[in-house]
């Protein structure tokens, strides 16, 4: 089967405000793709959400929190949509000690947090959004990483790794949207009454905590919390 996945990432700069980096993704069945956009055009329409209005974490309010309660409910409801996410304390990290550059960690961050996506008997396009005039070239230095991490030298496996603009897909705004959800609570922020409604909804619906590592065999909602001892059997 050919996947599609969309990733996305918050605070990645080594010297950024917050201490936490996490990079996310949600991937489903490049089939159901549309499908699945169609259905979110039409809870924007529902809400009188424009088109070209981005699904974005930093819009969530009062106002619109209707929408983005539906959103989330139809995020664990349709089962072709699964969410995987690494967690990573920048305050514990030592380049130094481990004989690296913060770069060279974040592609091993993004390679953690895809690999147990991956399946040698399914293709995979990767997206993610545009953050400025480097993006192409920092996907491919990622791309390049990932195909030696996982021995797929003729491409076989991930067809693609490509930034786009996060307006051109909904599955890509609600990665921005559930990353950014994370972000909030990690860092300990109470700060909107309607962000702490999608926290808290998003914890009702996992049988654990956002807090501590999702058990290793569940593939909806996945999140790993990064430890600098890590030795990769996670």
């Amino acid at each position: 089967m050919e996947y599609n996945i969309y990733c996305d990432e918050t605070c990645h700069i080594q010297n950024e405000d917050s201490d936490y980096m996490i990079i996310g993704s949600i991937y489903c069945p490049k089939a159901k793709v549309q499908e699945i956009s169609q259905y979110i055009k039409k809870l924007k329409n529902k809400y009188k959400i424009g088109d070209k209005s981005e699904i974005k974490w930093t819009k969530v309010s009062n106002n619109k929190i209707e929408f983005y309660t539906d959103l989330i409910n139809y995020f664990f409801i349709e089962d072709d949509l699964s969410f995987r996410a690494i967690v990573c304390d920048k305050t514990e990290l030592d380049h130094k000690k481990y004989n690296q550059t913060h770069d060279e960690w974040y592609h091993k961050m993004y390679y953690d947090m895809l690999k147990y996506i991956f399946s040698p008997n399914n293709t995979y396009n990767i997206y993610g959004d545009i953050k400025d005039n480097n993006s192409y070239k920092n996907f491919q230095k990622t791309l390049n990483f990932l195909r030696l991490n996982i021995v797929d030298s003729t491409g076989k496996t991930i067809k693609k790794m490509q930034p786009i603009n996060s307006n051109e897909s909904t599955i890509l705004q609600m990665t921005d949207l559930i990353i950014g959800a994370l972000a909030y609570f990690y860092r300990g922020l109470e700060t909107s009454e309607a962000k702490l409604k999608v926290v808290e909804l998003i914890q009702k619906q996992l049988p654990y905590s956002l807090g501590s590592s999702t058990p290793f065999g569940k593939q909806k909602f996945n999140v790993f919390i990064w430890e600098p001892n890590y030795d990769g059997r996670r």
